[in-house]
Protein backbone atom coordinates (compact mmCIF):
# COMPACT_ATOMS: atom_id res chain seq x y z
CA UNK A 1 0.00 0.00 0.00
CA UNK A 2 2.93 2.41 -0.17
CA UNK A 3 4.72 3.98 -2.79
CA UNK A 4 8.16 2.07 -3.47
CA UNK A 5 11.44 3.22 -4.46
CA UNK A 6 13.46 0.15 -6.34
CA UNK A 7 16.66 -0.56 -8.02
CA UNK A 8 17.86 -3.85 -8.91
CA UNK A 9 20.75 -5.93 -7.27
CA UNK A 10 22.72 -9.08 -9.40
CA UNK A 11 25.24 -9.88 -6.41
CA UNK A 12 23.86 -12.69 -5.08
CA UNK A 13 23.46 -15.07 -8.14
CA UNK A 14 20.91 -17.36 -6.79
CA UNK A 15 18.70 -14.93 -5.63
CA UNK A 16 14.73 -15.52 -7.29
CA UNK A 17 14.24 -11.86 -6.87
CA UNK A 18 16.90 -9.15 -8.28
CA UNK A 19 14.66 -6.22 -6.96
CA UNK A 20 15.28 -5.04 -3.62
CA UNK A 21 12.00 -2.50 -2.71
CA UNK A 22 12.06 0.01 0.02
CA UNK A 23 8.41 2.35 0.67
CA UNK A 24 8.62 6.13 0.60
CA UNK A 25 8.50 6.91 3.87
CA UNK A 26 9.77 9.88 6.38
CA UNK A 27 12.32 9.30 8.26
CA UNK A 28 10.56 9.86 11.69
CA UNK A 29 11.66 9.04 15.16
CA UNK A 30 10.54 9.19 18.50
CA UNK A 31 12.53 11.78 20.66
CA UNK A 32 11.92 9.63 23.72
CA UNK A 33 12.34 5.30 21.95
CA UNK A 34 11.74 4.10 25.90
CA UNK A 35 8.05 5.95 26.51
CA UNK A 36 5.30 4.46 25.08
CA UNK A 37 4.33 8.56 23.97
CA UNK A 38 6.96 10.80 22.58
CA UNK A 39 7.50 13.75 20.27
CA UNK A 40 9.57 13.11 17.33
CA UNK A 41 12.76 14.13 16.74
CA UNK A 42 12.15 15.80 13.80
CA UNK A 43 8.30 16.42 13.11
CA UNK A 44 6.91 16.34 9.83
CA UNK A 45 5.77 20.02 9.17
CA UNK A 46 3.61 21.46 6.50
CA UNK A 47 3.74 25.05 5.93
CA UNK A 48 0.22 26.52 4.84
CA UNK A 49 0.84 28.64 1.48
CA UNK A 50 -0.23 32.50 2.27
CA UNK A 51 -2.79 32.25 -0.99
CA UNK A 52 -4.88 29.75 1.02
CA UNK A 53 -8.25 31.88 1.65
CA UNK A 54 -8.34 32.90 5.16
CA UNK A 55 -11.66 30.78 5.57
CA UNK A 56 -10.71 27.66 4.38
CA UNK A 57 -7.33 27.89 6.66
CA UNK A 58 -8.81 25.89 9.35
CA UNK A 59 -10.20 23.12 7.39
CA UNK A 60 -6.87 22.40 5.65
CA UNK A 61 -5.33 22.14 8.61
CA UNK A 62 -7.79 19.35 9.97
CA UNK A 63 -7.39 17.53 6.81
CA UNK A 64 -3.32 17.64 7.55
CA UNK A 65 -3.44 16.99 11.45
CA UNK A 66 -6.08 14.24 11.14
CA UNK A 67 -3.55 11.54 10.62
CA UNK A 68 -1.89 12.73 13.82
CA UNK A 69 -4.37 9.53 15.31
CA UNK A 70 -2.93 7.29 13.22
CA UNK A 71 0.11 7.99 14.55
CA UNK A 72 -0.92 8.54 17.77
CA UNK A 73 -1.61 4.96 17.73
CA UNK A 74 1.73 3.76 17.42
CA UNK A 75 3.22 6.22 20.44
CA UNK A 76 3.88 9.68 18.31
CA UNK A 77 2.82 12.68 19.53
CA UNK A 78 2.51 15.67 17.23
CA UNK A 79 4.06 13.63 14.56
CA UNK A 80 2.79 16.13 12.14
CA UNK A 81 2.95 19.70 12.91
CA UNK A 82 1.30 22.62 10.77
CA UNK A 83 2.61 26.26 10.34
CA UNK A 84 1.35 29.18 8.65
CA UNK A 85 3.53 30.89 5.94
CA UNK A 86 3.92 34.57 6.80
CA UNK A 87 2.82 37.03 4.19
CA UNK A 88 6.52 38.97 4.31
CA UNK A 89 8.51 35.61 3.92
CA UNK A 90 11.74 35.54 2.40
CA UNK A 91 11.35 31.92 1.13
CA UNK A 92 9.34 30.06 -1.85
CA UNK A 93 6.68 27.71 -1.71
CA UNK A 94 8.80 25.71 -4.41
CA UNK A 95 11.29 25.78 -2.01
CA UNK A 96 12.84 21.60 -1.35
CA UNK A 97 13.40 22.60 1.99
CA UNK A 98 9.83 23.71 2.93
CA UNK A 99 6.66 21.14 2.48
CA UNK A 100 3.49 23.45 1.57
CA UNK A 101 0.02 23.17 0.72
CA UNK A 102 -0.46 25.36 -2.30
CA UNK A 103 -3.59 26.94 -3.57
CA UNK A 104 -3.85 27.53 -7.38
CA UNK A 105 -6.39 28.98 -9.69
CA UNK A 106 -7.51 26.07 -12.52
CA UNK A 107 -10.76 27.66 -13.54
CA UNK A 108 -13.79 25.22 -13.33
CA UNK A 109 -10.97 21.94 -12.36
CA UNK A 110 -11.19 20.05 -9.23
CA UNK A 111 -7.67 19.61 -9.49
CA UNK A 112 -5.85 18.38 -6.22
CA UNK A 113 -2.47 16.13 -6.06
CA UNK A 114 -0.05 15.26 -3.21
CA UNK A 115 3.39 14.79 -4.93
CA UNK A 116 6.50 13.90 -2.91
CA UNK A 117 10.19 13.19 -3.52
CA UNK A 118 12.29 10.60 -2.15
CA UNK A 119 15.73 9.75 -1.60
CA UNK A 120 16.53 7.17 -4.52
CA UNK A 121 19.20 5.13 -2.64
CA UNK A 122 16.97 4.50 0.40
CA UNK A 123 13.01 5.49 -0.02
CA UNK A 124 12.88 8.55 2.33
CA UNK A 125 10.46 11.44 1.36
CA UNK A 126 12.31 15.02 2.07
CA UNK A 127 10.08 17.15 0.21
CA UNK A 128 6.21 17.28 -1.12
CA UNK A 129 4.21 19.88 -1.80
CA UNK A 130 -0.03 19.79 -1.60
CA UNK A 131 -1.55 21.54 -4.58
CA UNK A 132 -5.19 22.40 -4.38
CA UNK A 133 -7.25 24.36 -7.26
CA UNK A 134 -10.02 26.81 -5.63
CA UNK A 135 -12.15 25.32 -8.12
CA UNK A 136 -12.40 22.71 -5.94
CA UNK A 137 -14.35 25.00 -4.19
CA UNK A 138 -15.68 27.06 -6.46
CA UNK A 139 -16.99 24.36 -8.88
CA UNK A 140 -19.42 23.40 -6.16
CA UNK A 141 -20.29 27.26 -6.24
CA UNK A 142 -20.28 27.68 -9.73
CA UNK A 143 -22.34 24.54 -9.61
CA UNK A 144 -25.25 25.83 -6.84
CA UNK A 145 -25.16 29.30 -8.00
CA UNK A 146 -23.83 30.44 -11.56
CA UNK A 147 -25.45 27.32 -13.02
CA UNK A 148 -22.90 26.79 -15.74
CA UNK A 149 -24.14 24.08 -18.18
CA UNK A 150 -22.37 20.61 -17.60
CA UNK A 151 -22.34 19.07 -20.95
CA UNK A 152 -23.41 20.71 -24.42
CA UNK A 153 -21.32 18.52 -26.89
CA UNK A 154 -23.34 16.38 -29.12
CA UNK A 155 -20.48 13.90 -27.95
CA UNK A 156 -20.82 13.46 -24.36
CA UNK A 157 -19.46 10.34 -24.86
CA UNK A 158 -16.12 11.82 -24.76
CA UNK A 159 -17.00 12.08 -20.89
CA UNK A 160 -17.87 8.66 -20.59
CA UNK A 161 -14.36 7.06 -22.10
CA UNK A 162 -13.34 3.64 -19.82
CA UNK A 163 -11.33 5.57 -17.38
CA UNK A 164 -8.95 2.62 -17.18
CA UNK A 165 -7.53 4.03 -20.46
CA UNK A 166 -6.33 7.36 -18.83
CA UNK A 167 -5.19 5.73 -15.37
CA UNK A 168 -3.84 2.34 -16.64
CA UNK A 169 0.30 2.52 -16.51
CA UNK A 170 0.44 5.38 -14.22
CA UNK A 171 0.03 4.79 -10.58
CA UNK A 172 1.07 8.42 -9.50
CA UNK A 173 -2.29 9.79 -11.10
CA UNK A 174 -4.63 11.04 -8.78
CA UNK A 175 -8.19 12.94 -9.71
CA UNK A 176 -10.22 12.43 -6.43
CA UNK A 177 -10.76 16.33 -6.10
CA UNK A 178 -12.57 15.67 -9.83
CA UNK A 179 -14.36 12.70 -8.59
CA UNK A 180 -15.36 14.42 -5.21
CA UNK A 181 -16.84 17.96 -6.75
CA UNK A 182 -19.75 15.90 -8.62
CA UNK A 183 -20.79 14.13 -5.36
CA UNK A 184 -20.71 17.35 -3.35
CA UNK A 185 -22.73 19.05 -5.65
CA UNK A 186 -25.77 16.43 -5.87
CA UNK A 187 -25.14 15.79 -2.05
CA UNK A 188 -25.81 19.24 -1.31
CA UNK A 189 -28.77 19.88 -3.41
CA UNK A 190 -30.14 16.33 -2.00
CA UNK A 191 -29.68 17.32 1.39
CA UNK A 192 -31.37 20.85 0.84
CA UNK A 193 -34.69 19.17 -1.10
CA UNK A 194 -35.02 17.18 1.34
CA UNK A 195 -34.53 19.59 4.38
CA UNK A 196 -32.26 17.51 5.98
CA UNK A 197 -30.01 20.51 6.51
CA UNK A 198 -31.33 24.44 5.95
CA UNK A 199 -30.44 26.15 2.86
CA UNK A 200 -28.28 28.85 4.64
CA UNK A 201 -24.41 30.02 3.91
CA UNK A 202 -23.46 28.77 7.28
CA UNK A 203 -24.73 25.42 6.47
CA UNK A 204 -23.40 25.52 3.05
CA UNK A 205 -19.78 26.66 4.55
CA UNK A 206 -19.83 23.84 7.18
CA UNK A 207 -20.42 21.15 4.05
CA UNK A 208 -17.63 22.67 1.86
CA UNK A 209 -15.04 22.54 4.67
CA UNK A 210 -15.87 19.07 5.55
CA UNK A 211 -15.18 18.32 1.97
CA UNK A 212 -11.90 19.96 2.20
CA UNK A 213 -11.24 17.80 4.89
CA UNK A 214 -11.84 14.65 3.10
CA UNK A 215 -9.82 15.58 0.32
CA UNK A 216 -7.00 16.89 2.61
CA UNK A 217 -6.80 13.67 4.30
CA UNK A 218 -6.50 11.50 0.77
CA UNK A 219 -4.08 13.63 -0.42
CA UNK A 220 -1.62 13.84 2.90
CA UNK A 221 -1.90 10.38 2.75
CA UNK A 222 -0.19 10.10 -0.22
CA UNK A 223 2.46 12.63 0.84
CA UNK A 224 3.10 9.91 3.57
CA UNK A 225 3.72 7.60 1.32
CA UNK A 226 0.55 5.36 0.75
CA UNK A 227 -1.15 4.23 -2.58
CA UNK A 228 -4.86 4.64 -3.46
CA UNK A 229 -7.29 1.66 -1.83
CA UNK A 230 -9.83 1.27 -3.80
CA UNK A 231 -11.42 -1.68 -2.19
CA UNK A 232 -11.89 0.35 0.87
CA UNK A 233 -15.21 1.46 0.48
CA UNK A 234 -16.85 -1.95 0.16
CA UNK A 235 -15.68 -3.09 3.70
CA UNK A 236 -18.61 -1.81 5.33
CA UNK A 237 -22.29 -3.53 5.05
CA UNK A 238 -25.05 -1.12 3.76
CA UNK A 239 -26.59 -1.34 6.89
CA UNK A 240 -23.73 -0.62 8.68
CA UNK A 241 -23.43 2.99 6.70
CA UNK A 242 -27.26 3.12 7.21
CA UNK A 243 -26.46 3.43 11.08
CA UNK A 244 -25.64 6.94 12.63
CA UNK A 245 -24.20 5.09 15.46
CA UNK A 246 -21.82 3.23 13.17
CA UNK A 247 -20.78 6.01 10.76
CA UNK A 248 -20.43 8.24 13.45
CA UNK A 249 -17.57 6.09 15.59
CA UNK A 250 -16.40 4.43 12.26
CA UNK A 251 -16.70 7.01 8.91
CA UNK A 252 -18.07 5.85 6.11
CA UNK A 253 -15.66 3.75 4.06
CA UNK A 254 -12.42 1.64 5.52
CA UNK A 255 -9.56 4.45 4.21
CA UNK A 256 -9.27 7.86 3.12
CA UNK A 257 -7.15 6.60 0.31
CA UNK A 258 -10.18 5.71 -1.89
CA UNK A 259 -12.30 7.76 -4.21
CA UNK A 260 -15.15 8.15 -1.64
CA UNK A 261 -18.65 8.49 -2.69
CA UNK A 262 -20.48 10.78 -0.03
CA UNK A 263 -22.59 8.91 2.12
CA UNK A 264 -26.85 9.37 2.37
CA UNK A 265 -27.84 6.36 3.81
CA UNK A 266 -27.47 7.23 7.49
CA UNK A 267 -30.06 10.06 6.75
CA UNK A 268 -27.50 13.05 5.78
CA UNK A 269 -25.59 12.41 9.01
CA UNK A 270 -21.93 11.64 8.20
CA UNK A 271 -21.71 12.12 4.59
CA UNK A 272 -17.43 12.66 4.21
CA UNK A 273 -15.04 10.42 5.62
CA UNK A 274 -12.84 13.25 7.95
CA UNK A 275 -10.98 10.70 9.98
CA UNK A 276 -8.29 7.84 8.81
CA UNK A 277 -10.23 4.32 8.91
CA UNK A 278 -9.49 1.17 9.71
CA UNK A 279 -7.16 0.52 6.86
CA UNK A 280 -5.36 3.88 7.64
CA UNK A 281 -4.22 2.61 11.08
CA UNK A 282 -2.86 -0.40 9.95
CA UNK A 283 -1.04 1.16 6.96
CA UNK A 284 0.54 3.79 9.07
CA UNK A 285 1.24 1.04 11.49
CA UNK A 286 2.82 -0.65 9.01
CA UNK A 287 5.15 2.14 7.71
CA UNK A 288 6.38 3.65 10.90
CA UNK A 289 5.85 1.89 13.54
CA UNK A 290 8.77 0.07 15.42
CA UNK A 291 9.29 -2.81 17.95
CA UNK A 292 9.20 -1.98 21.14
CA UNK A 293 11.99 -0.19 23.23
CA UNK A 294 13.13 -3.77 25.05
CA UNK A 295 12.21 -6.07 22.98
CA UNK A 296 14.21 -8.22 20.62
CA UNK A 297 12.39 -8.46 17.91
CA UNK A 298 13.90 -7.63 14.69
CA UNK A 299 12.47 -5.15 11.70
CA UNK A 300 11.33 -8.31 9.54
CA UNK A 301 9.52 -9.86 12.04
CA UNK A 302 8.16 -6.68 13.23
CA UNK A 303 6.81 -5.97 10.04
CA UNK A 304 6.03 -9.39 8.97
CA UNK A 305 3.57 -9.57 12.16
CA UNK A 306 1.92 -6.58 11.22
CA UNK A 307 1.31 -7.57 7.32
CA UNK A 308 0.09 -10.80 8.58
CA UNK A 309 -3.63 -8.78 9.28
CA UNK A 310 -3.97 -8.21 5.50
CA UNK A 311 -6.83 -10.81 5.67
CA UNK A 312 -8.70 -9.08 8.16
CA UNK A 313 -11.97 -8.00 6.28
CA UNK A 314 -11.57 -4.11 6.78
CA UNK A 315 -8.29 -4.54 6.12
CA UNK A 316 -9.15 -4.85 2.35
CA UNK A 317 -6.75 -3.33 -0.01
CA UNK A 318 -7.14 -2.69 -4.08
CA UNK A 319 -4.48 -0.02 -5.98
CA UNK A 320 -4.65 1.33 -8.98
CA UNK A 321 -3.29 -1.31 -11.48
CA UNK A 322 -6.07 -3.27 -9.89
CA UNK A 323 -8.53 -0.74 -10.50
CA UNK A 324 -7.58 0.01 -14.37
CA UNK A 325 -6.44 -2.14 -17.12
CA UNK A 326 -6.64 -5.79 -16.20
CA UNK A 327 -9.85 -4.99 -13.51
CA UNK A 328 -11.39 -8.20 -12.43
CA UNK A 329 -12.57 -7.60 -9.40
CA UNK A 330 -16.19 -5.50 -8.61
CA UNK A 331 -15.45 -4.28 -5.20
CA UNK A 332 -12.61 -2.33 -6.38
CA UNK A 333 -13.71 0.62 -7.81
CA UNK A 334 -14.27 4.45 -7.58
CA UNK A 335 -16.93 5.78 -6.14
CA UNK A 336 -18.84 3.21 -5.03
CA UNK A 337 -19.78 2.69 -1.52
CA UNK A 338 -20.63 -0.70 0.90
CA UNK A 339 -19.98 -4.43 0.33
CA UNK A 340 -23.21 -4.31 -2.13
CA UNK A 341 -22.92 -2.46 -4.97
CA UNK A 342 -25.84 -3.47 -7.12
CA UNK A 343 -27.25 -2.31 -3.83
CA UNK A 344 -25.64 0.81 -2.87
CA UNK A 345 -26.09 2.18 -6.59
CA UNK A 346 -30.15 0.91 -6.83
CA UNK A 347 -30.54 3.25 -3.85
CA UNK A 348 -28.24 6.07 -5.41
CA UNK A 349 -30.63 5.57 -8.53
CA UNK A 350 -33.54 5.68 -6.22
CA UNK A 351 -32.67 9.57 -4.75
CA UNK A 352 -31.67 10.38 -8.30
CA UNK A 353 -35.20 9.89 -9.35
CA UNK A 354 -36.91 11.28 -6.13
CA UNK A 355 -34.30 14.37 -6.72
CA UNK A 356 -35.88 14.78 -10.37
CA UNK A 357 -39.32 14.34 -9.38
CA UNK A 358 -38.74 17.22 -6.83
CA UNK A 359 -36.70 19.42 -8.79
CA UNK A 360 -39.16 21.80 -10.04
CA UNK A 361 -40.98 22.27 -6.38
CA UNK A 362 -37.01 22.86 -4.56
CA UNK A 363 -35.50 24.89 -7.92
CA UNK A 364 -37.64 27.12 -9.94
CA UNK A 365 -38.38 29.52 -7.52
CA UNK A 366 -39.07 32.81 -8.42
CA UNK A 367 -36.08 35.04 -9.22
CA UNK A 368 -34.11 32.25 -10.05
CA UNK A 369 -32.81 31.18 -13.90
CA UNK A 370 -33.26 28.52 -15.07
CA UNK A 371 -29.86 27.04 -16.34
CA UNK A 372 -29.70 26.26 -12.64
CA UNK A 373 -32.36 23.02 -13.63
CA UNK A 374 -29.73 21.63 -15.88
CA UNK A 375 -26.92 21.51 -13.96
CA UNK A 376 -28.82 20.27 -11.51
CA UNK A 377 -30.98 17.61 -13.51
CA UNK A 378 -26.93 16.44 -14.71
CA UNK A 379 -25.80 15.56 -11.05
CA UNK A 380 -28.54 12.58 -10.74
CA UNK A 381 -27.58 11.63 -14.50
CA UNK A 382 -23.82 11.16 -13.19
CA UNK A 383 -25.62 8.45 -10.59
CA UNK A 384 -26.31 6.13 -13.56
CA UNK A 385 -22.99 6.45 -14.55
CA UNK A 386 -21.44 5.54 -11.73
CA UNK A 387 -23.56 2.15 -11.66
CA UNK A 388 -22.74 1.44 -15.71
CA UNK A 389 -19.09 2.16 -14.83
CA UNK A 390 -19.00 -0.41 -12.25
CA UNK A 391 -21.72 -2.76 -11.63
CA UNK A 392 -20.76 -4.46 -15.46
CA UNK A 393 -17.47 -5.75 -13.21
CA UNK A 394 -19.41 -7.94 -11.85
CA UNK A 395 -20.64 -9.92 -14.92
CA UNK A 396 -17.70 -12.46 -15.59
CA UNK A 397 -16.15 -10.81 -12.57
CA UNK A 398 -13.72 -12.40 -10.28
CA UNK A 399 -12.80 -11.48 -6.47
CA UNK A 400 -8.75 -11.11 -6.00
CA UNK A 401 -7.08 -10.99 -2.94
CA UNK A 402 -3.31 -10.40 -2.85
CA UNK A 403 -2.78 -12.53 0.35
CA UNK A 404 0.65 -14.47 0.56
CA UNK A 405 1.11 -18.28 0.66
CA UNK A 406 0.80 -19.85 4.35
CA UNK A 407 -1.82 -16.76 5.55
CA UNK A 408 -4.81 -18.51 7.64
CA UNK A 409 -7.59 -17.72 5.44
CA UNK A 410 -10.16 -20.05 3.25
CA UNK A 411 -9.79 -17.55 0.77
CA UNK A 412 -8.36 -18.37 -2.42
CA UNK A 413 -6.27 -15.75 -4.47
CA UNK A 414 -8.99 -15.66 -7.09
CA UNK A 415 -12.48 -16.36 -6.53
CA UNK A 416 -15.13 -16.23 -9.72
CA UNK A 417 -18.17 -14.03 -8.37
CA UNK A 418 -20.88 -15.72 -7.50
CA UNK A 419 -23.17 -16.89 -10.93
CA UNK A 420 -26.50 -15.55 -8.53
CA UNK A 421 -24.65 -12.09 -8.60
CA UNK A 422 -23.36 -11.46 -12.41
CA UNK A 423 -27.55 -12.62 -12.79
CA UNK A 424 -28.29 -9.81 -10.56
CA UNK A 425 -25.60 -7.11 -12.08
CA UNK A 426 -27.18 -7.85 -15.53
CA UNK A 427 -30.35 -7.79 -14.40
CA UNK A 428 -30.07 -4.47 -12.79
CA UNK A 429 -28.14 -2.59 -15.68
CA UNK A 430 -31.11 -4.10 -18.01
CA UNK A 431 -34.06 -2.77 -15.59
CA UNK A 432 -32.09 0.46 -14.47
CA UNK A 433 -30.52 1.96 -17.71
CA UNK A 434 -31.63 -0.27 -20.51
CA UNK A 435 -35.31 -1.06 -20.40
CA UNK A 436 -37.19 1.10 -22.69
CA UNK A 437 -39.54 2.21 -19.72
CA UNK A 438 -35.93 3.19 -17.47
CA UNK A 439 -36.41 7.04 -18.31
CA UNK A 440 -39.26 9.26 -18.43
CA UNK A 441 -39.35 12.72 -18.18
CA UNK A 442 -42.06 15.33 -18.52
CA UNK A 443 -41.94 18.12 -21.54
CA UNK A 444 -42.56 21.08 -20.23
CA UNK A 445 -39.41 19.91 -17.62
CA UNK A 446 -36.92 19.24 -20.46
CA UNK A 447 -38.39 22.57 -22.02
CA UNK A 448 -37.77 24.53 -18.64
CA UNK A 449 -33.66 23.09 -18.91
CA UNK A 450 -32.62 26.73 -20.74
CA UNK A 451 -28.80 26.94 -21.53
CA UNK A 452 -26.49 29.43 -19.92
CA UNK A 453 -25.54 32.33 -22.07
CA UNK A 454 -22.83 34.06 -20.48
CA UNK A 455 -19.41 33.40 -21.78
CA UNK A 456 -16.91 32.42 -19.22
CA UNK A 457 -12.92 31.41 -19.41
CA UNK A 458 -13.09 27.89 -20.73
CA UNK A 459 -16.43 27.20 -22.47
CA UNK A 460 -17.45 29.91 -24.64
CA UNK A 461 -20.97 30.25 -25.60
CA UNK A 462 -19.87 30.30 -29.50
CA UNK A 463 -18.85 26.66 -29.39
CA UNK A 464 -22.36 25.45 -28.02
CA UNK A 465 -23.82 23.03 -30.52
CA UNK A 466 -26.75 22.76 -28.93
CA UNK A 467 -28.69 25.24 -27.18
CA UNK A 468 -31.85 22.52 -26.39
CA UNK A 469 -31.12 20.06 -23.58
CA UNK A 470 -29.76 17.00 -25.51
CA UNK A 471 -31.94 14.13 -23.75
CA UNK A 472 -31.19 11.43 -26.36
CA UNK A 473 -27.61 12.20 -27.10
CA UNK A 474 -27.39 11.82 -23.24
CA UNK A 475 -29.11 8.58 -22.63
CA UNK A 476 -28.30 6.64 -25.84
CA UNK A 477 -24.78 7.32 -24.58
CA UNK A 478 -25.27 6.33 -21.55
CA UNK A 479 -27.25 3.12 -22.62
CA UNK A 480 -24.40 2.35 -25.60
CA UNK A 481 -21.92 2.39 -23.22
CA UNK A 482 -23.56 0.90 -20.58
CA UNK A 483 -23.84 -2.02 -23.76
CA UNK A 484 -20.17 -1.98 -24.18
CA UNK A 485 -19.34 -2.68 -21.06
CA UNK A 486 -21.72 -5.33 -21.00
CA UNK A 487 -19.85 -7.18 -23.62
CA UNK A 488 -16.38 -5.76 -23.35
CA UNK A 489 -13.61 -8.64 -24.99
CA UNK A 490 -12.42 -9.62 -21.52
CA UNK A 491 -15.25 -9.80 -20.19
CA UNK A 492 -16.57 -12.38 -22.70
CA UNK A 493 -13.05 -14.35 -22.10
CA UNK A 494 -13.16 -14.35 -18.30
CA UNK A 495 -17.02 -15.70 -18.86
CA UNK A 496 -15.61 -18.37 -21.06
CA UNK A 497 -12.87 -18.83 -18.51
CA UNK A 498 -14.54 -19.29 -15.70
CA UNK A 499 -16.61 -22.01 -16.19
CA UNK A 500 -13.06 -24.23 -16.26
CA UNK A 501 -13.24 -22.53 -12.60
CA UNK A 502 -16.12 -22.94 -11.16
CA UNK A 503 -16.88 -26.27 -8.64
CA UNK A 504 -20.44 -26.84 -9.11
CA UNK A 505 -22.83 -26.49 -12.78
CA UNK A 506 -25.34 -24.45 -10.68
CA UNK A 507 -22.67 -21.55 -10.13
CA UNK A 508 -21.72 -21.07 -13.74
CA UNK A 509 -22.51 -18.23 -15.17
CA UNK A 510 -21.59 -18.36 -19.45
CA UNK A 511 -21.37 -16.55 -22.22
CA UNK A 512 -24.60 -17.96 -23.93
CA UNK A 513 -26.59 -17.04 -20.76
CA UNK A 514 -25.46 -13.38 -20.95
CA UNK A 515 -26.34 -13.23 -24.07
CA UNK A 516 -29.51 -15.14 -24.41
CA UNK A 517 -30.37 -12.74 -21.33
CA UNK A 518 -30.09 -9.18 -23.11
CA UNK A 519 -31.42 -10.59 -26.76
CA UNK A 520 -35.00 -11.88 -24.26
CA UNK A 521 -34.92 -8.86 -22.50
CA UNK A 522 -33.66 -6.58 -24.54
CA UNK A 523 -34.04 -7.27 -27.98
CA UNK A 524 -37.12 -9.40 -27.52
CA UNK A 525 -39.32 -7.38 -30.25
Amino acid sequence: GYFTTIHQDYSKTLQEDPYVRYINRWDLKKSNPHKKLSKPEKPIVFWLENTIPIEFRDAVTKGILGWNKAFEKIGYIDAIVVKQMPDNADWDPADVRYNTIRWLVHPESAYAVGPSRANPYTGELYDTDIRVSNDYVRFYFDDFENFIAPLLEQDIEDMWKDETIDQANNSHICNYGEHLKHKMAFTWNYLISNNIVLDTEEAMMKFVEDGIIDLLLHEVGHTLGLRHNFKASSVFTFDELSDVDFTSEYGVTGSVMDYNATNLLDGGVNYFQTKPGPYDYWAIEYGYSEPPFTSDITEKEWLDTIAARSIEPWLAYGTDEDASGTSIDPLINRRDMTSDPIRFYANQIKLANKYWDDLLINFEKDGERYPKLRSVFWSGISEYYGASRNIPKFIGGIHHSRHHIGQKTNVLPLTVVNADEQRRALDFLIDSILDENAFSFDPDFLNKMAPERYDNFTESIWRMQRLDFPIHNIIKALQRATLARIHNPRIIHRLNDNILKVNTPENIFSMFELFETVSNKLWIE
